[in-house]
């Protein structure tokens, strides 16, 4: 029987998108006395806090894939299969002040770091990196180019009560209106929190694939139903926004919604149009989404299988600020025997498991300072530095190193076309090949310059160290003070210097071949390549 490849379906990943979306914000109606939706909007006003977290990546691959897989590719899903991100000591200021130490391990493999940001301003430090990496967010264009004026505090607290106002309504809303998980359930307990045991209530709650869409319909109803709060957020926004005129003068912004209330519409009509917007949208989605289950019913339930859960654990303390969490999501489909997806596909699911603590909620919290050193690494140089540099900032035998290396990071390739390039490379009746010494200097990221005083054409590559020394018309090169003879003397061809192109790559540490179009098989091209 041969094998099949199913296309999903706009409304399946639709579907799936919107599954992924209740299992982040999922919430509860009160149980066991707890308010759990107050819970969630607790979480909507941390400012400040202390803990660590920690973050694991599974990647569930299939052993016969591994077992076609060559070195390199076996290597990377080494690497992929296994990857923890722990924050061990988090100091949160505010949103703009914090600072992070932690490690990265990526299969048996692992790599400390220190983050610390200071407004726009942030350096991070990585074990086997030569250099700190900072970056200076006020210098990038996207910030010189900002109309933004300088807030003064009046205006700045002015905003941020608003912001702070608008997240309670959008609460009240959104929040409310979560429908509760089947398995759910709430209890007093004890929690070990930075070495101090506190008197929580514990909240698990469990959801599986196949209870998913369910649970969105129901939210959705819940949505669609709830007009009178609906109305009653847009009418927040409205008026939150749409006062106070001055504060968004201040700002260098537009009062929002001015244009359309410049018009004949009342702010009362503006009000009634947006939520029967809203009320009109939701209800597309509850369209796409009862449609999907019934055209695509089995891609749904292959999507959205038993094997797939999501799972929580919450430790939640008398001020219903979440001391301490754990969850675990799994996300396997099942896909038939049949289906290429099914055996095809190098991994067969994902596991995400999350656990942490916190302590100093919205108390006064100082981070690490912010200290820079000379040498530390610019995010303009890091945005202008070629890949192969920037596998040199790193240790050999480092995480970073290595993963770069896996991705190919460490290669550089460089093509030349006989048919399209205004200075080709020649391959002579002898069988040599020939490539333009200044346009191939200047793609391999070298230098050249022509010293009049001793007639020599030198390049220089700062990739490698290598010196060389051309003359015109001569076949002795000196290659970092050795001269040597090669096989074809240093030419003028057509108004451009030309050199063998086998020995000029040997002497950068590369190689050289030649390949062959996909599109057109008796047209050539010349490829020039080095690792690092």
């Amino acid at each position: 029987m041969g094998r099949t490849r199913k296309s999903w379906s706009k409304r399946t990943w639709t579907a799936l998108c919107l599954s992924a979306i209740l299992v982040i914000v999922a919430g509860c109606q009160a149980v066991g006395g707890l308010e759990l939706n107050a819970v969630l909007k607790q979480t909507m006003k941390v400012t400040s806090m202390e803990g660590k977290q920690q973050i694991e990546v599974q990647l569930l691959f299939r052993e016969a894939a591994l077992e076609q897989m060559g070195e390199d590719e076996a290597a990377m899903a080494e690497l992929l299969s296994q990857m923890k991100l722990e924050f061990s000591d988090i100091r949160m200021q505010d949103s703009d002040n914090l600072s992070v130490k932690g490690e990265l391990s990526m299969g048996d493999k692992s790599m400390t770091f220190d983050l610390v940001s200071a407004g726009d301003r942030a350096r991070l430090q990585l074990e086997g990196s030569k250099r700190a990496f900072y970056f200076d967010l006020a210098e990038l264009e996207l910030s010189e180019s900002s109309e933004l004026e300088e807030l003064d505090e009046e205006t700045q607290a002015s905003l941020m009560e608003r912001g702070t106002q608008l997240l309670d309504y959008i609460g009240n809303y959104t929040i409310d209106n979560l429908p509760n998980p089947t398995k759910l359930s709430v209890a007093p307990a004890q929690a070990e929190v930075n070495g101090e045991t506190l008197q929580t209530m514990r909240v698990q709650a469990e959801i599986g694939g196949d209870e998913v869409l369910p649970l969105i319909h129901a939210y959705l109803d819940a949505l669609i139903a709830d007009e009178d709060g609906l109305t009653e957020l847009v009418t927040a926004i409205m008026t939150l926004f749409a006062d106070d005129a001055e504060v968004w003068e201040a700002a260098g912004l537009a009062t929002p919604f001015a244009e359309e209330l410049d018009t004949e519409q009342s702010q009362e009509e503006l009000i009634q149009e947006t939520v029967a917007d809203v009320l009109g949208f939701l209800g597309e989605l509850q369209t796409e989404l009862r449609t999907a289950q019934e055209e695509e019913p089995e891609s749904i339930e292959q999507l959205l299988g038993p094997e797939s859960t999501f799972k929580t654990e919450l430790y939640v303390d008398s001020k219903l600020d979440i001391r301490k969490t754990a969850t675990e999501l799994v996300f396997k489909p099942s896909f038939p025997a049949e289906d290429e997806w099914g055996t095809d596909f190098p991994f067969e699911g994902i596991v995400i498991r999350t656990s942490g603590e916190q302590w100093n909620v919205n108390g006064a919290v100082k981070p690490e300072p912010l200290k820079t050193a000379r040498n530390d690494l610019s995010l303009e140089t890091l945005f202008e530095m070629p890949s192969y540099e920037l596998v040199k900032q790193f240790e050999e035998g480092s995480l970073m190193n290595d993963l770069m290396r896996q991705m190919g990071m460490a290669v550089q390739t460089v093509e030349l076309y006989p048919g399209y390039d205004a200075n080709p490379p020649i391959l002579t009746p002898e069988g040599l090949t020939l490539i333009p010494l200044r346009d191939t200097t200047n793609l391999l990221g070298a230098r050249m310059a022509y010293l009049e005083e001793s007639g020599t054409y030198d390049v220089f590559d700062p990739a490698t160290g290598a010196y060389l020394k051309f003359r015109k018309g001569s076949n002795r090169v000196t290659v970092n003070g050795e001269d040597q003879t090669w096989s074809f003397p240093a030419t003028v061809i057509g108004g451009t210097l030309y050199v063998p192109a086998r020995q000029y790559m040997t002497a950068l540490g590369g190689t050289v071949y030649w390949d062959q179009f996909s599109f057109a098989e008796d047209e050539k091209y010349l490829v020039l390549e080095r690792e690092f």
